[in-house]
């Protein structure tokens, strides 16, 4: 289950600029902050910045007893352009994609 008690930076979703991880790679428009299992989660969420009708999200994780942190790269399904974070609930994120379909991604 998806918890923001105890967090000490900013939790739900928030603008971000496109270039904010791996500019090279992906153009993101939007970011989700949360706690999943005792870890710190972000997950951002836009296109490739080659092909922007691949949506992606990045999954980020930051367990509390480290620095290190892990990710995953997901892709969106085909041609569904750019995907946008606009809620959550439980454990799962709604995106809305830029061709109108609504998704939701279970973290």
């Amino acid at each position: 289950m998806l918890s923001n008690a105890h967090m000490h930076y900013p939790a739900g979703i928030s603008v971000c600029t496109d270039d904010a991880v791996a500019p090279e790679f992906y153009r993101f428009n939007s970011r989700w902050d949360g706690m999943l299992r005792g870890q710190r989660v972000t997950v951002f969420a836009g296109s490739l910045r080659g092909d922007p009708s691949k949506g992606v999200l990045l999954v980020h994780t930051l367990p509390k007893d480290t620095s290190r942190r892990y990710g995953r790269h997901v892709a969106g399904p085909a041609d569904c352009g750019s995907l946008r974070l606009v809620g959550w609930s439980g454990n799962r994120l709604k995106l809305l994609a830029e061709n109108g379909e609504s998704i939701w991604y279970a973290l």
